[in-house]
């Protein structure tokens, strides 16, 4: 048992990174402050500021300062983003159809199963944020590859394009 203790120091969620220490990585953040992000809803603006100040205090106390912590920071951003974009592209289709300018969409794709089976997309978003739940609310960088893989997109950059 005293083996795990010095990975367990500076890991426990009662653990308080202060408010100005998560703003000022923020603000050099490549998304900049989040008072500086535009939102289309001010719903929406509560949930990201708040689910951001989480993802930066978890960085805080779980990774080493320098490369990694940037990195971190990088990544939970990302995945912020995608998520809510993701969010946002099957909300346009359940409210817009499946034909976007010239294009439909066909059976074979995400956006016809988000349109004529709006449970599915439904049961996608509670399975993913089950899971960001369950681990504590801290690290939000599961949420972007979930969300995005439930939307049919492509997070990691990995499927072939034709």
């Amino acid at each position: 048992m005293l083996a795990f203790l010095p990975l367990l120091n500076g890991c426990t969620s009662g653990d308080k990174v202060s408010d100005r220490k998560i703003a000022e990585a923020q603000m050099n953040s490549f998304l900049g402050p989040t008072k500086k992000i535009k939102f289309s809803d001010s719903k929406y603006k509560k949930t990201f500021t708040d689910s951001r100040n989480r993802a930066y205090a978890f960085c805080f106390r779980r990774k080493p300062q320098g490369s990694l912590l940037d990195r971190c920071f990088d990544e939970q951003d990302r995945s912020l983003v995608v998520a809510r974009n993701s969010i946002s592209y099957a909300e346009f289709i359940q409210s817009n159809g499946l034909k976007v300018d010239d294009h439909e969409f066909g059976p074979l794709t995400n956006e016809f199963n988000i349109f004529h089976h709006p449970e599915l997309w439904q049961y996608a978003q509670e399975y993913c944020y089950s899971i960001y739940n369950d681990a504590g609310r801290g690290d939000a960088r599961m949420l972007g590859p979930c969300l995005s893989d439930a939307a049919g997109q492509d997070f990691f950059g990995l499927r072939a394009v034709p």
